[in-house]
């Protein structure tokens, strides 16, 4: 493996469980573990800090817009609201919006 990749074979995953939350299929789990968008609980995480009052307004926006459409429910709005999103779950976010 590269650096900044993670061998998934080593890592107990509950794919099906994953992918049913997040409504994607198993394989493109396994794909976004590999690429490092989703990682293993315990991990280090990048969570997302906004300089720009604007830009986290955005932000929330889009995820509220998301929600009024019935794409995505509730809990990624509260998430963003604690400070608990982070780089990878929004990249997630916007896969599952984006289909």
């Amino acid at each position: 493996m590269s650096a900044g990749k993670t061998d998934i074979s080593e890592i107990i995953v509950n794919t099906a469980a994953i992918a049913k939350m997040l409504n994607l299929t198993e394989t493109r789990i396994r794909q976004l573990i590999e690429v490092g968008v989703i990682s293993r609980a315990g991990e280090e995480e990048d969570i997302m800090k906004f300089t720009i009052k604007e830009t986290k307004e955005a932000i929330r926006d889009y995820i509220e817009q998301a929600i009024d459409k019935k794409v995505i429910d509730k809990s990624w709005l509260n998430k963003f609201d604690k400070s608990e999103m982070t780089r990878g779950d929004f990249e997630v976010l916007e896969i599952i919006i984006s289909q």
